[in-house]
């Protein structure tokens, strides 16, 4: 499998730790910005991160992340089980948004008059 995602802490984070926390070989193909314009378009949502298998891609964090988890029996047993995992990668998107809005300045966040 080949993760590919901007060589910058991101949504690919969480698909990175998944393959080192289950030691399986991935390749970790980190895509510089100025790279990213000849291979936007040959995306299948024009974004990062995306997961290559068997010339197959698979876009959108959260797809890969329950399709990975899944593949490496990380994604739990049974229906309900799943169901956590998947509110636990919800519930760590909803933290990082949040955390990332601190790092924001927006017109009206600003102290200047």
């Amino acid at each position: 499998m080949v993760a590919y995602n901007g060589n910058v802490a991101g949504r690919a984070e969480l698909i990175r730790l998944l393959f080192i926390v289950s030691e399986t070989l991935f390749t970790d193909s980190r895509i510089e910005p100025a790279q990213w314009p000849a291979l936007k378009a040959n995306t299948t949502w024009g974004s990062l991160p995306y997961l290559e298998v068997d010339g197959k891609t698979l876009g959108q964090s959260n797809a890969i992340i329950f399709y990975v988890s899944n593949q490496l029996g990380l994604g739990g047993e049974g229906e309900w089980n799943r169901a956590i995992v998947q509110s636990i990668v919800f519930a760590t998107n909803d933290i990082k948004d949040g955390l990332s809005q601190l790092c924001v300045e927006t017109p009206y966040s600003s102290n200047s008059e």
